[in-house]
């Protein structure tokens, strides 16, 4: 599945939205959650510090693009869920991240197992 979500971010396309309502246009939009569990420290752009080994939380939103015939879902934003640097316990930043970026330094992190 992560394999999926990545391919999917690599075939990116914008495109507009249908306009059923005949006002504003009409956006549907789906979430998904997903925890990656990284062992070693790593890195990814966008953020400017290394991250230290947990599970972090991953949050792909999707909307739906104009397809009359077969619906189909384009990514419009990853969210990651960080830890502050504040060092609070329960302080979490959400950084908006590359997920081909994320999910290749997870795959890095699991060649090293």
């Amino acid at each position: 599945m992560l394999d999926r979500l990545a391919d999917r971010a690599q075939r990116d396309k914008r495109m507009d939205f249908p306009n059923l309502s005949g006002g504003l246009p009409v956006i549907v939009k789906r979430s998904k959650r997903l925890t990656l569990t990284f062992t070693r420290p790593f890195s990814i752009s966008g953020i400017s510090r290394p991250l230290s080994p947990g599970k972090y939380e991953l949050v792909p939103d999707d909307e739906l693009t104009d397809e009359r015939f077969s619906p189909a879902y384009r990514p419009v934003v990853t969210l990651l869920f960080v830890p502050s640097q504040l060092h609070r316990c329960s302080s979490v930043v959400k950084v908006n991240v590359d997920p081909a970026d994320i999910f290749a330094a997870h795959r890095r992190d699991n060649c090293y197992d």
